[in-house]
């Protein structure tokens, strides 16, 4: 509900509109309140006293319909229901913050042994009642990638660390170390101990050297947003204008792909 209070009655068209029959309860404190009922209507119309005092629904929005004067929770049932946990006096859904986030490899795995292996990464999130999205990261693309939905993709032999982040706005994160191991020696290794991207750090412009012909740019910010792409054209690139920080600079061509971490510092 969102507030703090001790005792919660519904009243609707299954209970003659009674503010204090019908009582939800609080048993886990997730502030969620809860009951099971029987309806024999089509259309349930209800709203919720708290402490003794009714819901104002008159601008709770397309939930809410004014029923014989009075404004009420609207929904219409087809099958047995479990209704979203409203927000009181509101039909937007409200879930309580997380309270802590834990994550790991399925089945508790540490490792990746397997070249280019990958392992799907889990996150357990409680309660089991709050948003359990979940923001995945590592701080080393050039060992091993994330994707939204966690799943781990070697790239090179070493440790990441992939990091899990509720998405709530409770602000918690976990994080576990991974070992990458068994990779093979491929295009992209060679070309990494080639290319030469300098001075890092660097106060605009960096040095790109000993790019094969076509090499495709993307340049990324600390979160992951693509803030340029495409073919290389020049021999260096400038940064002057853009803002101090850690960069992701990822190069790719026919058959490789390496990622660096540059640092911008005016």
């Amino acid at each position: 509900m969102g507030m703090a209070v001790s005792q919660v009655f519904v009243a609707g068209n299954f209970n003659a509109f009674c503010s204090n029959c019908d009582a939800l309860s609080d048993a886990d404190g997730d502030d969620i309140w809860e009951a099971t009922f029987t309806i024999t209507d089509d259309t349930l119309q209800y709203r919720l006293y708290a402490d003794g005092t009714p819901e104002d629904l008159s601008s709770a929005g397309a939930c809410a319909a004014n029923v014989g004067g009075t404004w009420m929770r609207n929904i219409v049932l087809n099958a047995d229901t479990v209704l979203d946990p409203y927000c009181w006096q509101s039909c937007s859904i409200c879930l309580p913050l997380a309270t802590s986030i834990t994550v790991g490899g399925a089945g508790g795995q540490t490792s990746i042994s397997t070249n280019g292996g990958t392992l799907q990464m889990e996150a357990t999130i409680l309660p089991a009642s709050a948003n359990q999205q979940v923001s995945w990261s590592v701080d080393n693309a050039s060992v091993a990638t994330v994707n939204a939905q966690g799943l781990l993709t070697a790239v090179a032999n070493g440790t990441v660390r992939v990091t899990g982040a509720t998405t709530d706005g409770s602000n918690l994160a976990d994080f576990v170390d991974i070992t990458i191991t068994n990779q093979g020696i491929g295009l992209s290794e060679i070309l990494n101990a080639q290319i030469k991207v300098y001075p890092n750090p660097s106060d605009g412009i960096f040095n790109l050297e000993n790019l094969p012909n076509h090499t495709q740019l993307r340049l990324m910010d600390a979160y992951g947003r693509v803030l340029m792409h495409g073919e290389v054209q020049h021999a260096s690139l400038d940064l002057s204008a853009w803002p101090n920080g850690l960069y992701l600079l990822q190069l790719n061509g026919d058959g490789w792909e390496l990622v660096r971490r540059i640092h911008l510092h005016h």
